[in-house]
């Protein structure tokens, strides 16, 4: 699941240079690093459901979808970071990170 996410990603990198200037600035791929009890992490997933679900009558064949509307996919992932690295490594030192790419992750952020 995670490769087809990555591989639509790369797509729209692609295309996005002939998406026309409203969709290029509204689409994008970002990441916030927060630290969060599991509780927070709970909520914080019930909130971004909050915000999708007036979203989800538009769905399905016959659906009444406002004009120039897309099929968006919205993928979250919120996963502890501080996992071991493969082969039993610490986990690599914590760092503030927010980053918000409109047009895409650089090239190395891509790797």
């Amino acid at each position: 699941m995670v490769e087809r996410y990555a591989a639509l990603a790369a797509r729209w990198l692609e295309a996005q240079p002939e998406e026309e200037p409203a969709w290029r600035s509204a689409a994008g791929i970002g990441d916030t690093l927060l630290h969060l009890t599991a509780e927070e992490l709970t909520e914080l997933g019930a909130r971004m459901d909050e915000l999708t679900r007036p979203y989800l009558d538009r769905l399905g064949a016959g659906a009444d979808r406002p004009a120039g509307s897309r099929p968006v996919l919205v993928v979250r992932m919120a996963l502890p970071v501080d996992l071991p690295a493969p082969g039993g490594q610490p986990p690599a030192p914590d760092r503030p990170h927010h980053s918000d790419h409109p047009q895409g992750p650089t090239e190395e952020e891509a790797r």
